[in-house]
């Protein structure tokens, strides 16, 4: 295949998939997911203006998608005594859970049954199963005394 045709098939795939991620379907599937996920944010949050101003936002954001014009936001980080928090905008998010739900489709088949943090794997209990059973097949190769040192 010469390389002009390769790159119109490439132009092409990718259009197709702009076109999913940027659908109806899956942006409003994104935002019915973020909505949820966001529901009990403070008052202050931007997912309530999103969500005021959905029927405006969603053809633009749709629109930027589409033109190859859409760029993310900086994060918005928290400080807690404990821990640091970041969290991306609430249009943000919602154009990444787009794209998850439509590559996920793609790269499902082809990723390792070992990818324990993806869903449907069996996440952190599936981890340790199979880690615990390979320990019990491998001959031990430190001795105690070799931890007392």
């Amino acid at each position: 295949m010469k390389n002009a045709t390769k790159s119109r098939l490439l132009r092409v795939q990718l259009n197709m998939l702009i076109e999913q991620i940027s659908s109806d379907i899956v942006i409003d599937t994104a935002y019915q997911w973020l909505c949820q996920q966001r529901k009990n944010d403070s008052h202050n949050n931007d997912i309530w203006s999103l969500r005021w101003y959905w029927t405006t936002i969603k053809p633009d954001i749709q629109q930027r998608l589409r033109a190859g014009e859409y760029q993310f936001g900086p994060l918005t980080e928290y400080r807690f005594p404990d821990q640091i928090v970041q969290v991306w905008q609430a249009a943000d998010a919602l154009v990444l859970k787009a794209l998850t739900l439509v590559l996920t489709q793609y790269w499902a088949p082809v990723l390792s049954k070992r990818c324990f943090h993806l869903k449907g794997h069996g996440g952190l209990k599936a981890a340790v199963r199979e880690t615990y059973a390979h320990l019990q097949t491998v001959p031990q190769q430190l001795s105690e005394s070799e931890f007392s040192e």
